[in-house]
């Protein structure tokens, strides 16, 4: 396991570049977490992402660039994830009435089943990997994220 003190408390201020490796390895630390635990569930990170993006837009669902548009990362071929879902009974496709070139995709039970006994597990799995961070310190780490993301150019 690589191991790296990303910590720099007094001293010099980090680089741009340290910033993005710090950034780089606490993300793939966490992912490689989360992908452990929803493979217990037979999920992977976007499928699971996808699956709460549904959730969220109960009961009328979305279009394919919707939940593409809602993605934390970008995907490909959202077409092929999509058809991983459908064919456990978590999601349904249509096509819309309005516009047949359009595809809807909406929740199953099945789907929003799997999500709410996944809800507490993500929950203490996340509280888990920020517990060495007080209310102060998570406060002001999601601003600075925030802050951040707001300076990005894509």
């Amino acid at each position: 396991m690589r191991h790296r003190n990303v910590a720099v408390i007094g001293g010099t201020p980090p680089t741009p570049q340290q910033l993005y490796i710090d950034l780089a390895l606490n993300y793939g630390k966490r992912l490689g977490e989360l992908n452990s635990l929803l493979k217990t569930h037979g999920l992977s990170e976007p499928q699971y992402n996808v699956l709460r993006i549904l959730r969220g837009a109960e009961p009328q669902g979305l279009s394919c660039l919707g939940i593409a548009e809602r993605m934390l990362s970008r995907l490909p071929d959202i077409t092929r994830l999509l058809d991983r879902l459908e064919k456990p009974g978590w999601i349904e496709r249509r096509r819309s009435a309005e516009d047949r070139r359009k595809v809807e995709v909406s929740l199953l039970p099945d789907g929003r089943d799997l999500l709410a006994r996944l809800d507490q597990p993500v929950l203490r799995l996340h509280t888990r990997q920020f517990a060495n961070l007080d209310p102060e310190e998570l406060t002001e780490l999601h601003r600075l994220l925030s802050k951040s993301y707001s300076n990005s150019t894509t």
